[in-house]
Order: C-alpha cells, then sequence, then structure tokens
C-alpha cells in the first residue's frame, strides 16, 4: 500500500509532462502591417569626367586613285591643276578642331601633303611645283602648283591617301591659341607633331595598315 501511495505523485507529474509539452493546432495568419515611411534618399553621386578620345574615332581611307580628269583652275591670280577625293566623313567640326593628313604614294614612296619638288616636264623656266590639299565639307580638293604659275605640270599617275583625326573634349584649339590639338591613345599631340611624323610613324601610331 505504500509503494501504490508513492507511485501516485511520479505518475501524476509525468502526466502534467506530456501535457504541457503536447503543442496545438496552428492558429490563423495575422494580417500584414501596414508598411513604414521610405527613408530619405541619399545624396546624387557625381558624373565622372569623359575619357579621353583614343584612336577608334580616327578616319582613314584606301589609297585612292582620281576618278575624273584634272581641271585647270585659278585662285587670286594663281593657277593651279586640282582635281578631288570624296571624303564623306570629312565635317566642318574635323576640319576646324581636328587635324587631317593627307599623302601621296608614286610606286612605294609615301610622301606628305605639302609636297614640293622639281619633278615634271614643261616649257617653262622653273618647273618646280608644289602638290597640297584644301579641305571641305565631304571633299578634299588636291592642287598642283607650278612655281612659274603656269600650270603646266599634272598629276600623273599617284595615289593618295587621307587621314582625318577629330579634336578631342580636352582639346581642340584653346582660346588664344592657333595650333590645334587631338587625343591619341591618352595622349596629346599638336597638329605640328603629328605632321613631323613619317608615314611609317603615323600608321603605327593609329594602327592603321600601310
Amino acid at each position: 500500500m505504500k509503494q501504490f501511495t508513492f507511485l501516485m505523485p511520479v505518475l501524476a507529474a509525468a502526466l502534467l509532462m506530456l501535457s504541457c509539452t503536447k503543442e496545438g493546432p496552428e492558429g490563423p495568419q495575422g494580417t500584414t502591417g501596414t508598411p513604414g515611411p521610405a527613408g530619405p534618399q541619399g545624396p546624387q553621386g557625381t558624373t565622372g569626367a569623359p575619357g579621353p578620345a583614343g584612336t577608334a574615332n580616327v578616319i582613314y581611307s584606301n589609297w585612292l586613285s582620281f576618278q575624273q580628269l584634272q581641271r585647270d583652275t585659278i585662285v587670286d591670280a594663281t593657277n593651279f591643276k586640282v582635281n578631288h577625293l570624296p571624303a564623306p566623313d570629312l565635317t566642318q567640326n574635323i576640319i576646324d578642331r581636328g587635324v587631317i593628313l593627307v599623302y601621296w604614294r608614286y610606286l612605294t614612296t609615301v610622301f606628305q601633303l605639302p609636297y614640293t619638288s622639281d619633278a615634271g616636264t614643261g616649257t617653262g623656266p622653273d618647273k618646280t611645283s608644289t602638290i597640297s590639299y584644301i579641305p571641305n565639307p565631304n571633299v578634299i580638293y588636291i592642287t598642283r602648283y607650278t612655281h612659274d604659275n603656269t600650270a603646266s605640270i599634272g598629276f600623273g599617275s599617284i595615289q593618295f591617301r587621307y587621314v582625318l583625326i577629330p579634336g578631342g573634349t580636352a582639346a581642340g584649339r584653346n582660346a588664344g591659341e592657333t595650333e590645334k590639338r587631338v587625343i591619341l591613345n591618352d595622349k596629346i599631340y599638336t597638329e605640328s607633331q603629328l605632321k613631323a611624323l613619317s608615314f611609317r610613324e603615323i600608321s603605327v601610331l593609329l594602327q592603321m595598315p600601310e
């Protein structure tokens, strides 16, 4: 009888523990609370400076032959032989702010314009002549001036090639300056610096096939 009396409290405690740990069914989901107010907008970041122009915007032609006959013209009482090359990408902005390089090739020899020589034949006493160019939007006029002003020397079988280098955002002409500047491969070049380079050096600098 004493043993039964001792087991009763133990059994009651075990039943109480079981009843306390038993989990009831899940209740219904509560309603979603009202969203809180949006926080203040952070300050706007600064715009980075434009990167310098590389060589991707440089325009160059193939070696070109004239597609029309040469002509005679007179400019300021000076007699010229003249012909022209189409340059559809040549804009007034490039003429004003960029650099234009023109080369001519005879056989495998390349010269930069303007070019003066004593080549040619004629009846005048002085057969020295200068081949040069005049850029205009969409066209480059090639001229040849015979120094005795007879315009007796033409162009012959020669080819021409032009290179158009637009002026960069941070280049062009500065106030009070007369020389144009462009940016190539993160470096600023003046027009005279580029014209002082050989055709081979220009080809390497611009990654241009010769």
